[in-house]
């Protein structure tokens, strides 16, 4: 993996480079952690991606410690103008970024607030919002995918009232054979961790990348920097939510629910896939051709689909 250095702020910060598509994309968040996840096609046919975390991931050696006020005195405006120096950096004209799970949310905002330089955004596995994710998690956790609570979804599965949990496993299993049943039930009711996922060596290799998460930085981001934050009102950059359908850290009916109400509206999408809980870039097989025919249709059709 190409890494070149960059002076952020004048101190040099490590740029990771991955993949050979024609989309320059900001990763946002540790992306050096999170590139051999993602599907190999999609960094093949559709990305190149730069990753300059200096936040997220462990220092690999003392002479790159952080101090403790370089992250306390982060907020989520500052953290986006970081990002804002990284590309310019990079000397790269529009960009467009990518941000797993929560920072999929600093991502949004990043594109709001420099709308210019962003061409396109993908949220992967992102809630609408930190404040009441708690209670929208519960639901699912209550396996509540009634329509009668989320009338604007307009998805086969959402017409399904998960019964128990045997009912759900012999639906999943018809969707993914290679899966054990203990994944299975891994997968539906504790997705929250990563543990598990369609390839057989994810388990190691997720927990190495939990293992290499900067813990401080996580309690921050998610105490501080981005707690309370709510996407609404109007999306003003073509951006594609991929959503699992077995996530329940940022189930799917969250966003689509708020879309439907038109509470997010404007240049938004989302792809439910069926085969994915909260990492659908590494579980799922549809990852990339999801994106493919998004943008497909993102440059003749958005606006009149929307």
């Amino acid at each position: 993996m190409p890494i070149k250095t960059l002076l952020i702020d004048g101190k040099p910060v490590k740029c990771f480079i991955d993949g050979d598509g024609p989309i320059p994309c900001l990763f946002i968040g540790p992306g050096a952690i999170y590139f051999p996840t993602i599907a190999s096609e999609a960094k093949r046919e559709l990305f190149t991606f730069y990753s300059a975390d200096r936040y997220f991931t462990k220092p690999s050696n003392e002479a790159e410690e952080l101090n403790p006020e370089d992250i306390t005195s982060l907020d989520l405006n500052s953290y986006i103008s970081y990002y804002e120096k990284v590309r310019k950096a990079l000397k790269l004209g529009q960009v467009a970024l990518m941000g797993p799970s929560a920072l999929g949310l600093v991502a949004h905002e990043y594109a709001q607030q420099h709308t210019s330089k962003i061409t396109h955004v993908f949220m992967i596995g992102t809630p609408s919002t930190t404040r009441d994710l708690v209670q929208v998690q519960n639901t699912f956790f209550e396996g509540n995918y009634n329509p009668n609570y989320y009338p604007s979804l307009a998805t086969t599965w959402s017409k399904k009232k998960w019964i128990n949990f045997h009912n759900d496993r012999q639906t999943f299993q018809q969707i993914n054979l290679n899966l054990t049943d203990e994944e299975c039930y891994i997968k539906e009711l504790v997705a929250d961790q990563e543990k598990y996922s369609i390839n057989p060596e994810s388990e190691i290799m997720l927990k190495n990348r939990w293992d290499s998460f900067n813990l401080t930085m996580r309690k921050h981001f998610f105490e501080k920097m981005i707690a309370g934050y709510i996407m609404q009102g109007k999306v003003k950059v073509p951006t594609l939510v991929v959503s699992g359908l077995y996530d329940g850290i940022a189930p799917f009916y969250d966003i689509a629910d708020k879309i439907g109400k038109k509470i997010i509206y404007g240049k938004i999408s989302q792809v439910i896939l069926e085969d994915a809980a909260h990492s659908p870039h590494f579980e799922s097989i549809q990852f990339t051709e999801c994106i493919m025919k998004w943008l497909s249709q993102t440059s003749c059709s958005l606006q009149a689909r929307l």
